[in-house]
């Protein structure tokens, strides 16, 4: 019975560390913001979706791709708090540009 308790455990810990192996080295997002000022907006959930657990990644720093014009006829722009592994990562770009992110 230990044996097999054992070699359950071993395979977990295994799982467990192949998981946090995988994610070694991949974005991940812990917070985006778009606009100016005030006027920011919360669009973390946006930029996780074309960002999360890659190695790269592009996306148009527009308000059609956010949903809307938090501030109109101002210019505004994204900032994106990522980590890569340990290394933690604030970008910021202009409106009308592409943002990109890389490990």
């Amino acid at each position: 019975m230990w044996k097999t308790a054992l070699a359950v455990f071993a395979l977990s810990t295994l799982a467990m560390s192949n998981v946090a192996m995988s994610q070694e080295g991949r974005i991940h997002i812990f917070e985006s913001r778009y606009g100016i000022g005030e006027r920011m907006m919360p669009v973390g959930a946006i930029v996780a979706a074309r960002c999360e657990g890659r190695y790269r990644c592009e996306f148009p720093v527009r308000n059609e791709f956010f949903g809307r014009d938090p501030a109109f006829g101002i210019v505004k722009e994204v900032v994106v708090h990522w980590t890569c592994g340990a290394a933690r990562n604030r970008s910021a770009f202009p409106e009308n540009s592409e943002a990109r992110l890389s490990c």
